[in-house]
């Protein structure tokens, strides 16, 4: 069921490929924020939050193409794109420090987070989609 935002997301993407529509500016950045302002707070109860928010948040970056240059220069620099890599890492490295808050400084945990993401980046993730992507291509006829 958490997955329909991001379906609804693609089906509007869809749908505004075959629409010329003009450059629509700041719009997808402020998509994204309010997405995010609605995702993240403890207050905001999870069936919006996982609604609403997500489906702001990916038809922000699903129509962020048409966005203001400056948005897309933005996203585009070194530290923008190299956090994207990153971020599938980041994303599995913070649930378990994330229940440890109690106990630990945010500063501390975040930290944490970034080390064993890097970590599992470099010496595991890596190496593993270098190995399955040589195989797969020594497969190939």
């Amino acid at each position: 069921v958490r997955l329909s935002s991001l379906f609804m997301s693609a089906a509007i993407y869809l749908k505004l490929r075959e629409i010329k529509l003009p450059d629509l500016g700041p719009l997808p950045g402020i998509l994204v924020i309010a997405g995010f302002a609605i995702s993240i707070p403890y207050s905001i109860a999870d069936p919006i939050k996982y609604s609403l928010g997500t489906l702001l948040v990916t038809t922000g970056f699903l129509t962020m193409e048409r966005g203001s240059t400056i948005v897309i220069w933005a996203l585009s620099t070194f530290p923008a794109t190299q956090l994207g890599i990153w971020s599938f890492s980041i994303y599995l490295w913070q649930q378990p420090f994330y229940l440890r808050q109690d106990h630990f400084n945010t500063s501390v945990l975040l930290g944490c987070t970034t080390l064993f993401a890097l970590l599992s980046f470099y010496l595991i993730e890596k190496p593993a989609r270098h190995l399955i992507n040589r195989l797969a291509v020594s497969t190939m006829p």
